[in-house]
């Protein structure tokens, strides 16, 4: 399974290669990130064939060389005079900057743990471009140092929507404003179902301790210390301790409401307590 930032470069690598300055500015993001001199090694073969398309398309005459890094065979791509590349870069190609040096050494978080880009290994310089690149596209971005390297990151799903959406990686935004969605839907039942649930138990709660207590005044009063509308909701409540005031009220003959029920309840409740004070047993 590919990671979420291989997903994300995979669409801008299948975006259409734009004009010279577009194109240029883009390649440009890539060496400014990445590049050592004249050489650009990535070590993604999806990259660099966008690099090398991209070379094609501005005339830099682009040749590519194996090298061998850590017992590893690697393709790296040369141009002449690469710095040539920066005089393509304007404000109107600033998103095609931030495609290239995202390309290059750019990383996405997975959505599911944390909304998070970042783009390490650079140089002072390429770390200002890229905040003023940023900056431009209404980005919020912070510059940290790792390893004695600049590091440009960003925090947030606005903030990564935003910076999806301005390099061109919008079924990646997509993606995200979808997992947003459902993720919201689920905090939002998953608060509802407690609420609930809570209200259940304190219902259900509330309902077994009025049972207790009109067993405690039947048992100290009789049913004939009640009148017929009290005793009626008292049978009604022994029998049925996890019903809801509603419910209760609806079972009454007459129906009554919940705010009478209640009040009713009540009464029962404070019966069952000064019959106990009167017998010397502990109130409850």
């Amino acid at each position: 399974m590919w990671s979420y930032t291989r997903e994300v470069k995979e669409e801008l690598c299948r975006l259409e290669v734009g004009g010279r300055g577009e194109a240029g500015a883009e390649l440009f993001g890539m060496w400014d990130a990445a590049g050592h001199g004249d050489r650009l090694a990535v070590g993604s073969a999806l990259v660099l064939r966008r690099a090398y398309r991209l070379a094609r398309a501005v005339h830099v005459n682009p040749l590519l060389h194996l090298m061998r890094k850590k017992r590893r065979l690697q393709v790296a791509l040369t141009l002449e005079q690469p710095g040539r590349l920066a005089d393509l870069l304007g404000r109107r190609t600033a998103r095609a900057y931030l495609r290239g040096a995202f390309l290059a050494r750019g990383y996405v978080a997975e959505p599911e743990r944390a909304y998070k880009m970042e783009i390490a290994g650079l140089s002072a310089t390429a770390s200002q471009r890229i905040l003023e690149a940023l900056s431009a596209q209404e980005v919020m971005a912070h510059l940290i140092s790792r390893r004695g390297q600049a590091l440009v990151y960003l925090n947030g799903h606005e903030g990564l929507g935003r910076f999806l959406a301005s390099v061109g990686a919008y079924n990646a935004r997509l993606s995200l404003e979808s997992l947003l969605v459902v993720r919201e839907v689920k905090n939002r039942v998953n608060r509802l179902v407690n609420g609930e649930s809570a209200n259940l138990r304190r219902a259900a709660e509330s309902g077994v301790r009025q049972q207790e207590a009109i067993r405690r005044l039947l048992t100290a009063r009789g049913a004939g210390a009640l009148s017929p509308a009290f005793l009626e909701l008292a049978r009604l409540r022994l029998r049925h301790p996890d019903w809801t005031l509603s419910e209760l009220g609806a079972a009454l003959n007459p129906p009554l409401g919940k705010s009478g029920v209640a009040h009713r309840l009540r009464k029962l409740v404070k019966w069952a307590g000064d019959s106990a004070d009167s017998d010397g047993r502990r109130r409850v």
